[in-house]
Order: C-alpha cells, then structure tokens, then sequence
C-alpha cells in the first residue's frame, strides 16, 4: 500500500470515527494497526472507536499499545487518561495522569538543566 493510499484510508477511519459511526470505523482501524503496528496515533484513534463502539477490552489494548510506543509522549497518555475518564475507570485515568505529569515534569528539568549548562559554559568562556 502506498503511503497516498495509507492516508486516505486513515482519513475514511477518522471520517466515520468524528461522525460517531464506530461500527464502520473499527474496521478501517482495525486494518490500519495491521498494516501500521508502529504508529501510535493509529492504535489512539483504534482505542477511541473501539471505545465508542463499546468494547471495553480492545479500546484498553488499542490505548496500552498507543502508551507502549510513546511513551514518552505526556500529551498522548494524558489525553488517553480523558478516555479511561469518560468510560469511569477513573484508576486508570489517575494513573494516566500522573504518568503525564512526570513525564512533564522531567521534560521541564531537562530544560532547566540544559539552560543552566548553558549559563555555566557561557561563565567559563568569559
């Protein structure tokens, strides 16, 4: 499949999945986590139609591989943690949470240190 084709056939899925036609989305997803295992946004929007769809157990697994292949991404797993919130597991949302929020807080210490590494290399050059 080219990647024209792949394109299109992750926008029919998002086509039915925004029209809240989870039936015909799941499917199309489906397909696309076969054909693109390692694209984290896929098993994301997989989770959301299976979700919506009302299979518990596969949205579950669809939001685990999603958190699995980034996981270093706290916009991701906080924005599965709104999903474990709107299907009331709220222990799994809290965890999501608090996942993304270490993961923020760390990015912003990198960040800090980085900076400071700057100013301590900019002190000895002067």
């Amino acid at each position: 499949m080219s990647h024209d084709q792949a394109q299109r056939q992750w926008e029919r899925a998002r086509q039915r999945l925004l029209a809240r036609d989870f039936s015909a989305a799941l499917p199309l997803y489906a397909a696309l986590v076969r054909q693109h295992p390692a694209v984290a946004a896929i098993w994301l929007e997989y989770g959301n139609a299976a979700s919506g769809a009302r299979q518990p157990e596969v949205a579950g697994r669809a939001w685990n591989r999603a958190m699995e292949l980034d996981a270093r991404n706290p916009e991701l797993i906080g924005l599965i943690g709104h999903h474990y919130q709107a299907v009331r597991k709220p222990g799994l949302a809290r965890a999501c949470f608090a996942r993304a929020a270490a993961l923020l807080h760390d990015r912003e210490n990198m960040a800090c240190c980085k900076h400071d590494d700057l100013h301590a290399k900019a002190y000895l050059l002067t």
